[in-house]
């Protein structure tokens, strides 16, 4: 099966809440609280209601890497191995300090998950464990991406596009780790761009 982009994800996701959104259990986070961490074994599909959440991964205790961010809309299948439940490589942690768009998602359990696919004509090709290995797979290619483009030329292109990533008041410590430079570098090259456009 292809890699399914972030918007078929997202239509997938607004089909499954338009149904079903009733009948799943929304939780709400506080800025800076850790969803899941490292090593968890949570067998659970979450879909962010609001707000914007982290994906990190921590190497060593001064390095603490960040994967990607997950907007309104977007499914985090459980990082473990729906197969194998190996335990959780990565973090999730709330990182939106907006007041008026709290963080907030819904939690569906993996068997409950497959009992709607199994039952749903559109969900039916997506039961837990294809969702976690497109998951994967996205988190696998955005790294990829990042590594084979020079830190410059991704920020600009971000930039240029008006990514959610730089317009969700997401603190630059993230967004730096998520480049791979310091924040002087991410200050630097957002004060070029800026400069660029007068």
């Amino acid at each position: 099966m292809e890699i399914l982009s972030t918007a078929e994800i997202k239509k997938i996701t607004a089909q499954f809440l338009a149904k079903y959104s009733r009948a799943l259990e929304c939780k709400i986070y506080e800025f800076g609280e850790v969803v899941r961490r490292e090593g968890e074994r949570k067998e659970i599909i979450y879909i962010v209601k609001n707000g914007v959440f982290r994906i990190g991964r921590i190497d060593t205790p001064k390095a603490d890497v960040t994967l990607g961010f997950c907007f309104k809309s977007t499914i985090m299948p459980s990082i473990a191995s729906v197969a194998q439940n190996y335990p959780s490589l990565l973090q999730i942690k709330s990182i939106s300090n907006n007041i008026a768009n709290c963080n907030s998602m819904y939690e569906i359990s993996i068997e409950q998950w497959n009992c709607f696919a199994e039952k749903d004509e559109i969900l039916k090709e997506f039961h837990a464990s294809v969702l976690y290995n497109n998951f994967a797979n996205l988190i696998s290619l955005h790294t990829i991406n990042r590594q084979n483009r020079k830190a410059e030329k991704l920020f600009s292109d971000m930039y240029d596009a008006k990514d959610p990533i730089l317009n969700s008041g997401i603190d630059e410590k993230y967004i730096a780790s998520f480049l791979g430079v310091t924040i002087d570098s991410l200050r630097r090259m957002n004060n070029n761009k800026i400069l660029n456009r007068k």
